[in-house]
């Protein structure tokens, strides 16, 4: 990503001789810059009309884009949890995860709807094949004091990495050209 605004890289610890452990980087998210836009009240549940703070209130919607960077050699990603904490005040309404064009089956989970902290669990459809690394984007529409000028919060990531698939009839066999 090329205008990442955070790189979380994540690090696992790995077996050496001696009954050691050392520590090395597994994989890598990279958090794009989130936009921001106002959502009407008019397009949310008629409910929140009734509220009795409803004035003092305004909604936005984030779209929070993240890439999974690709594992390091013989890895995959099982699966993968991307979090955001807001400050006090602010509430999930609805979280919406937008799948990029041909994206592999994922299971996602999602957490947070009503409060400040929000998740998303991807899980691999096929988990001999893990995640795919790309770009993927979650929407949240917020609920934010009518005063509010920005948000702040603080992002999370956690990623399952184990040991790649191997290819089938190549590993440890000669190969020859015709």
């Amino acid at each position: 990503m090329t205008d990442a605004v955070l790189v979380l890289d994540l690090f696992t610890t790995e077996a050496i001789l001696g009954g050691d452990e050392r520590l090395v980087k597994g994989g890598r998210v990279s958090f794009g810059r989130p936009m921001i836009y106002p959502v009407h009240p008019d397009e949310l549940d008629p409910l929140l009309a009734r509220r009795p703070d409803h004035g003092q209130r305004k909604y936005v919607l984030l779209h929070f884009p993240f890439d999974l960077e690709p594992p390091r050699a013989g890895r995959r990603y099982e699966s993968a949890t991307i979090g955001i904490s807001f400050e006090d005040d602010v509430a999930a309404l609805d979280i919406t995860p937008i799948a990029p064009h041909g994206d592999e089956q994922v299971h996602l989970d999602i957490r947070g709807i009503g409060r400040t902290e929000v998740a998303w669990d991807l899980l691999a459809g096929e988990p001999a094949a893990g995640l795919r690394a790309r770009s993927r984007v979650m929407q949240v529409v917020l609920d934010i004091p009518a005063g509010a000028t920005g948000l702040r919060g603080a992002l999370s990531a956690k990623l399952t990495i184990a040991p790649g698939r191997r290819e089938v009839g190549t590993q440890g066999r000669p190969q020859s050209e015709t």
